[in-house]
């Protein structure tokens, strides 16, 4: 397996708790990636990330940190992530990967998406 650069945008905090993270954490480490996570403004995730030896951005830096990093694939693992959020990313021309959104963003560019339906008592 070689070394493949995945940038991975997903959130982690009190409220929506941590569970995205490590999906992508362990993704990331299973397929032995160069990876930067581009998370919310929560030290904790900060924390979590670069324990598992990745670098971590906070969302405000997110055009710079794709610029300089240049990822091959870019991984979305936000469940209410928005079309122009999914717009703006496949603008930049790479493979895109959206994991666990509530609804189905069928476009073209969009390599593979996971869709989930939560249960009605969450």
């Amino acid at each position: 397996m070689r070394n493949i650069k995945i940038f991975f945008r997903v959130d982690a905090n009190n409220s929506i708790g941590t569970g995205h993270l490590y999906e992508c954490l362990e993704l990331a480490r299973y397929l032995k990636a160069r990876a930067i996570f581009c998370i919310n403004e929560n030290s904790r995730a900060r924390e979590l990330v670069e324990h598992y030896g990745f670098r971590a951005v906070f969302v405000s830096h997110l055009n710079s940190a794709l610029d300089s990093f240049k990822p091959e694939i870019i991984v979305v693992d936000i469940p209410t992530v928005k079309e122009n959020d999914l717009s703006k990313l496949l603008s930049t021309g790479r493979s895109l990967i959206v994991m666990n959104a509530i609804f189905h963003p069928v476009r073209k560019g969009i390599h593979i998406a996971t869709v989930f339906r939560p249960l009605d008592e969450n």
